[in-house]
């Protein structure tokens, strides 16, 4: 069959040859075949795995688990029992709560047909809002729903913001262990949302890096295209060597707006300051985005329905 087609039988327990891109879990029974279909324009980056039960779904999880795979994401039928059956109506959240503790880092998805969209939607409301899944769709009725797939793109996204070793890294650390520095660089990187890995001295990418520092080397080693190869003794040394100083502003040069802080309102302050003309600074002690680009989530945000984590609200603010 087609690579994202639905298998006759969905057999459970058969083993799956080396896999190399990351899967997306379909959960439904009387909408397997039509939810593969539509998400049949992801099957060139992601493994589509259709599952007609919840069961069939924690069999293929633990499997790709244990092949040394990743789940991206599951995508789960309002119910997950034929539509004719009396069932318990807390059974995508029980679901949810078993792929968990076998995929923790999952993306949790729940798509409703038409017919039972907004009884389903009332019953699944409370989970939404206590982050025991991410998203809750309307079935797509039609081609090309893309307000539907934006949102599966955002959050494959942050999937791959977050869980996955990046593809291309902007900023390359090297150290011999997960020190207290490394850490607090890396968590500082993961707050401005950019890519990065952690290479051991004696590897390839570790050799090349070592190479080109200038002195002794100390660790960790931070490679960017912002400096030169730099040993930093802190965070603030990272943080200054991409975005600046203060002292670095020519003081000949009188600024229209200084804003104080980075956050969500210091971000728009400036936005709205440079739409209006003036020429704006803004000065950070840490990371842009302040305490929200912390969060993990943001449900409350205008002009965000279905949330924002605070590092992509801070890098969207950034960017504008």
């Amino acid at each position: 069959p087609h690579r994202h087609s639905l298998p006759p039988g969905l057999r459970q327990n058969e083993r799956v040859t080396e896999r190399t891109n990351p899967a997306i879990i379909i959960v439904s029974h009387d909408n397997a075949a039509f939810l593969v279909d539509e998400f049949g324009r992801y099957s060139r980056d992601y493994d589509i795995r259709p599952a007609t039960s919840a069961r069939i779904a924690s069999d293929i999880s633990t499997e790709i688990e244990a092949t040394g795979g990743h789940v991206a994401m599951y995508v789960a039928d309002s119910s997950l029992f034929p539509s004719d059956a009396p069932h318990d109506q807390a059974n995508v959240l029980a679901a949810f709560h078993t792929w968990r503790q076998v995929v923790p880092t999952a993306k949790r998805l729940v798509v409703a047909p038409w017919e039972t969209f907004l009884q389903d939607a009332e019953r699944l409301r409370a989970g939404l809002g206590k982050g025991k899944y991410d998203a809750y769709l309307l079935m797509p009725r039609g081609v090309r729903d893309e307000e539907f797939h934006t949102a599966v793109c955002e959050l494959l996204s942050d999937w791959g913001s977050t869980v996955a070793q990046p593809e291309v890294a902007t900023v390359k650390l090297v150290a011999p262990g997960q020190d207290a520095l490394t850490l607090a660089i890396r968590d500082f990187l993961d707050r401005m949302g950019m890519p990065h890995r952690v290479y051991a001295p004696d590897s390839d990418v570790g050799r090349e890096i070592v190479g080109r520092y200038d002195g002794e080397p100390g660790w960790p080693l931070v490679d960017s295209p912002y400096t030169e190869v730099m040993a930093p003794a802190t965070v603030r040394e990272v943080a200054a060597a991409i975005y600046g100083r203060p002292d670095t502003i020519d003081l000949a040069t009188v600024v229209d707006l200084c804003i104080v802080g980075a956050g969500p309102a210091g971000l728009a302050a400036a936005v709205y300051g440079a739409s209006e003309g003036l020429t704006t600074v803004v000065v950070e002690a840490e990371a842009v985005g302040g305490q929200a680009g912390t969060s993990s989530m943001i449900r409350n945000y205008l002009g965000f329905p279905r949330g924002i984590s605070g590092m992509r609200l801070a890098q969207r603010a950034r960017n504008q």
